[in-house]
């Protein structure tokens, strides 16, 4: 079965194309079905694709709230002459949330109870 965040990142690229929407869930769909045991092997060998996985679905999660924030919030007068500005803190804000996510390993809480304590 595929996995929620990879129907939320087929979704986002497609950016709402239905032609382009069905031809990605298909394709992703076959190619976990097909290939599951071999992906896991490459996973497991090569940790780097694991990451890079995770910075591209992290940039296209930070592309769509990009988006939804210039749909809901218009770019000011001042900043629409000056483009560059723009265009900066778009890529600022995917760049911040690729890190995020390429770093929580190291800064998220474990969630581990402490064995000592006894209930």
């Amino acid at each position: 079965m595929m996995s929620l965040d990879n129907v939320i990142a087929i979704a986002g690229v497609s950016q709402s194309d239905p032609v382009r929407l069905a031809v990605g869930l298909v394709l992703s769909i076959s190619m976990i079905l097909a290939l599951s045991t071999a992906i896991v092997a490459i996973m497991n060998r090569y940790r780097w694709i694991v990451h890079a996985g995770n910075a591209v679905l992290a940039l296209t999660a930070a592309s769509m709230m990009q988006h939804d924030i210039e749909i809901i919030r218009p770019i000011p007068a001042l900043l629409n002459r000056h483009a560059g500005v723009a265009e900066f803190s778009g890529w600022s804000c995917r760049l911040l949330l690729i890190s995020i996510c390429l770093t929580s390993n190291y800064w998220w809480p474990k969630g581990r109870m402490n064995r000592s304590t006894s209930f």
